[in-house]
């Protein structure tokens, strides 16, 4: 036991250095396994990023087709409503609703026709108010008047849902 206290006390030098690579060498290797690791998980997380994302788009894609189902038989319906004068006030507001649904699911184009269609809807009601002041008044010809402009408004706004129908159908076969 002595010879090897001697032997370590002659050496310490030596021993430190051995045991200082030692430690080197296995710290390199640390370092080795942890970028290893870091690059898994990158790729996990890469994955798990693009998943996500597949994800989002076919829920994003299920909300389009089923707000398009909605849209078709609101229009299917409306267009006749439109064609026969029986246009009420909960049409208006359902298609208001479904104008703002469709700015949040498309695309700028969309969302365009979506806005021109709102404004329809604001200036139908703007002379429909009109026609009951002229009635009130008993003022015949600016009630004809603003007749035929809610007329002109409810044909391009029927004009417009059926673009918007086409457009929206289109979008879903490109998406």
């Amino acid at each position: 036991m002595e010879d090897l206290i001697t032997c370590m006390n002659t050496y310490s030098g030596a021993m430190q250095v051995i045991l200082t690579l030692g430690y080197v060498v296995v710290t390199v290797l640390i370092l080795f396994s942890n970028r290893q690791s870091i690059k898994a998980m990158e790729n996990s997380t890469k994955q798990s990023l693009y998943m996500h994302d597949q994800s989002i788009k076919v829920q994003l894609f299920d909300r389009r087709k089923e707000f398009y189902e909605k849209f078709e038989e609101v229009v299917r319906t409306n267009l006749d409503l439109i064609e026969s004068d029986k246009f009420s006030e909960d049409e208006k507001k359902q298609i208001e609703k479904l104008c703002g649904e469709m700015i949040f699911l498309f695309d700028e184009e969309i969302m365009s026709i979506a806005n021109e269609i709102n404004d329809q809807l604001s200036k139908i009601d703007r002379f429909q108010c009109y026609v009951k002041r002229a009635e009130e008044k008993e003022d015949d010809e600016n009630e004809d008047k603003y007749e035929a402009l809610i007329d002109k408004e409810l044909l391009e706004m029927s004009k417009n849902m059926k673009r918007a129908r086409k457009r929206i159908r289109e979008y879903l076969i490109i998406t």
